[in-house]
């Protein structure tokens, strides 16, 4: 019973960790996009509809498959650190797109975001890991 409470607890922080990562790259990259073409903010409903649920239920199953097999908090770090790099890179570019270029925007910023965020995410299923054993 703890391991299941234990995931829906991970699957809640990494969609508030999603929430902020979402929003904090919409206002930090978003605001200096200044076209109408850009739908910005309106957008991101769905967007982070999208990404909490799908890419929560991949982030998941990763976090069991860890588990059961590699439960080491180096291995952790690692793998999550990389999963934040290709969110980010993901993110960038399917939120963004051609705006990167055109507008000269830093495309680092998404993947500095993400990359802590799931950072945050491996040291909250560390600490969780401890608490309900």
């Amino acid at each position: 019973m703890r391991s299941e409470y234990r995931y829906v607890l991970l699957f809640v922080i990494f969609s508030f960790l999603n929430g902020i990562g979402v929003w904090s790259i919409e206002l930090i990259i978003g605001s200096q996009i200044t076209t109408s073409e850009y739908i910005g903010g309106d957008s991101i409903g769905y967007l982070l509809f999208v990404m909490t649920v799908v890419v929560g239920s991949f982030v998941l199953l990763i976090t069991i498959l860890l588990h059961k097999f590699l439960n080491n908090i180096a291995i952790k770090l690692i793998v999550f650190g990389c999963l934040g790099y290709g969110l980010g890179n993901l993110y960038a570019a399917f939120h963004f797109g051609d705006f990167l270029q055109t507008y000269k925007l830093n495309e680092t910023v998404p993947i500095m975001i993400y990359v802590m965020v799931s950072l945050l995410y491996a040291v909250a299923d560390v600490i969780l890991e401890k608490k309900l054993k």
